[in-house]
């Protein structure tokens, strides 16, 4: 399905309509695809497929980071 988008906000779209869809063993599977499709000198959607995997890995972890640090800061709140 991502692989066959017809743009950009198709793309968006389909990550949107499916958040709870998202998590790393989506994108870690994304990133096997990407090699069995670099395998295949299916070097294009490969390399998009290797985009979309590192940016749903960079937020995913983003994600956690924000989480950590607010349960921090609210700890911090409680504990004065």
């Amino acid at each position: 399905m991502l692989l066959n988008r017809e743009s950009e906000a198709e793309l968006n779209k389909i990550l949107n309509d499916d958040r709870e869809l998202i998590d790393s063993g989506l994108w870690e599977t994304m990133f096997q695809k990407a090699q069995k499709l670099a395998s295949a000198s299916n070097q294009d959607n490969a390399e998009y497929l290797l985009a979309v995997a590192n940016y749903l890995a960079s937020q995913d972890y983003t994600n956690f980071l924000i989480e950590v640090l607010q349960a921090t800061a609210n700890s911090e709140i409680e504990s004065q």
